[in-house]
């Protein structure tokens, strides 16, 4: 077999190249600080005072069921703000299951703020409610 110089030089450079190619560069960027831990509330909070740094991040999570035709109506004070407003109906594979309601909040003004919330049929506004829940939170 006849090898051409140039072939085989051709072949080195490109070797080399490729060779740099997947060099790992250096890593100048300092690790992102870890994310606090959200907080999340449920039903065993309900009636509790709980405080909070001013942007920091909390949940809360109750039961309901809407194909009863209750569902939760809470009433946000200012200085608390909703950020998310989510269903997860339970993985039963069965229609009308219940599931839990995840409203994730961000405490935007220092403050004491009451959360009150309702499970209540909206179009039945003289009944009771069927459960009742209220957080406070002081945000510093």
């Amino acid at each position: 077999m006849n090898s051409n110089p140039v072939f085989i030089a051709l072949i080195a450079a490109l070797l080399l190249l490729t060779a740099g190619c997947v060099a790992e560069a250096p890593d100048d960027q300092p690790a992102p600080p870890p994310s606090p831990e959200m907080l999340t509330f449920d039903q065993a909070n309900d009636g509790e005072t709980v405080t909070l740094d001013t942007g920091s991040r909390f949940a809360i999570s109750l039961p309901e069921n809407p194909t009863t035709g209750y569902t939760w109506d809470l009433d946000v004070p200012p200085g608390i703000a909703l950020v998310d407003d989510e269903f997860i109906p339970e993985e039963t594979g069965l229609m009308g299951a219940p599931g839990t309601h995840i409203w994730t909040f961000e405490a935007r003004t220092p403050g004491t703020y009451t959360i009150d919330g309702k499970d209540i049929r909206p179009w039945e506004p003289e009944a009771a409610p069927a459960d009742t829940f209220t957080l406070t939170v002081v945000v510093t």
